[in-house]
C-alpha cells in the first residue's frame, strides 16, 4: 500500500514538474518572438536593429562614428554604417568583433582613406560590399581574397589613380564591379584577369 501511495506521488510529481517546464518553455519562447529575438536586442547605441528583406540588419547610419560598434550581434548579416567618419579600416575588422555572418555591408560616404589588405578577412559569405564616395587611392591586391561568394563591388567615386596587374584576387562568383567617377589614369591589361566572368564593369568618368 505505501509502495503504490510513492508511486502515485512520484507520477503526480512528474507530471507537475513536465507542465510546469511546458509552460515556461513556451513563455520563453514568446517573449523571444516579441523582442524579434535576443540579436535585435544587442545593439550599439544610436544603432536600430531590425528584420530587413529577410536578413538580420544593423542600421547605423549618419552617427559620425570612427569604429564599428562592438556590441552588435555576431547574428547580424546586414550592417549599414553610411556617412560616418571611420578613415582606418583595420586587419580582420570584422572578424574580430565576431561577425562573420555578414553578407552585406555598406559604407558608402564614410572618410574611408585606408583598407588593410586584410580588412575583410575571413567573411567568407559576404555577397556585397559598398565602398563608394569613400577617398580610397589604391587597394592591395589581395584585399578582397577569401571573399569567394562577393557578387556586387561598389568602388565609385573614390580617388584611386590605378589599377595594377592582378588587381582582383580569384572571385568565382563576382559579377559587378562599379569605378565610375574615380581618378584612374592607368589600367593593367591583367587588372581583371582573376575576374573572367563578370558581367558589369563600370568604368565611366575616369582620365
Amino acid at each position: 500500500m505505501q509502495v503504490n501511495w510513492v508511486n502515485s506521488f512520484i507520477i503526480t510529481y512528474l507530471s507537475f514538474f513536465s507542465l510546469y517546464s511546458s509552460t515556461v518553455f513556451a513563455i520563453l519562447l514568446l517573449t523571444k518572438i516579441i523582442n524579434g529575438g535576443d540579436w535585435s536586442l544587442n545593439c550599439s547605441t544610436g544603432c536600430h536593429c531590425k528584420w530587413m528583406s529577410g536578413k538580420k540588419s544593423a542600421l547605423c547610419n549618419s552617427l559620425n562614428l570612427t569604429q564599428f560598434p562592438a556590441n552588435l550581434s555576431t547574428e547580424i548579416q546586414v550592417l549599414m554604417m553610411n556617412e560616418n567618419n571611420l578613415q582606418t579600416l583595420n586587419r580582420e575588422e570584422f572578424t574580430t568583433l565576431g561577425l562573420i555572418n555578414l553578407q552585406k555591408i555598406f559604407l558608402k560616404k564614410s572618410n574611408i582613406k585606408y583598407l588593410h589588405r586584410e580588412t575583410f578577412k575571413n567573411l567568407k559569405i559576404l555577397v556585397e560590399l559598398d565602398l563608394s564616395e569613400n577617398l580610397i587611392e589604391q587597394l592591395d591586391k589581395q584585399t578582397f581574397s577569401g571573399n569567394d561568394r562577393l557578387r556586387i563591388l561598389l568602388l565609385y567615386g573614390n580617388p584611386i589613380k590605378r589599377l595594377i596587374a592582378d588587381q582582383f584576387p580569384v572571385l568565382p562568383y563576382l559579377r559587378s564591379i562599379d569605378l565610375h567617377s574615380c581618378e584612374i589614369a592607368s589600367i593593367d591589361e591583367t587588372s581583371f584577369s582573376n575576374v573572367d566572368l563578370l558581367e558589369l564593369l563600370d568604368l565611366k568618368q575616369n582620365q
